[in-house]
């Protein structure tokens, strides 16, 4: 999702993975799976120009939306409310005894 928002708000592939720092390739490998995956294209690419297509303008909109209303959810909700998984140690630097800590403290 953020790969795509980038490379939407930039409509510039290169200048989108300089941001993102990753590689363009990378960057232009991850977009077209994301359109494989959904069954849409997003983008049209002429030459040098990138432009979002009607699909992507919609999903660029949504995303965009939905984004803001997970981060103002997150924002207002109490840390203590939250439950922590184990699963989150596949994907951040957490260690098992900061999740117990912490799911200790939520009824």
């Amino acid at each position: 999702m953020h790969y795509f928002l980038a490379v939407a708000e930039e409509l510039h592939f290169r200048k989108a993975a300089e941001k993102l720092f990753i590689s363009q390739p990378g960057l232009s490998r991850q977009i077209k799976q994301m359109e494989d995956n959904l069954g849409i294209i997003l983008f049209e690419r002429n030459n040098r120009n990138v432009t979002l297509t009607q699909a992507g303008k919609y999903l660029q909109k949504e995303l965009t939306i939905n984004l803001k209303v997970l981060d103002i959810g997150l924002y207002i909700t109490p840390v203590r409310s939250i439950k922590l998984r184990p699963e989150f140690l596949d994907h951040f630097s957490i260690s098992e005894g900061f999740i117990k800590e912490s799911n200790s403290c939520v009824p």
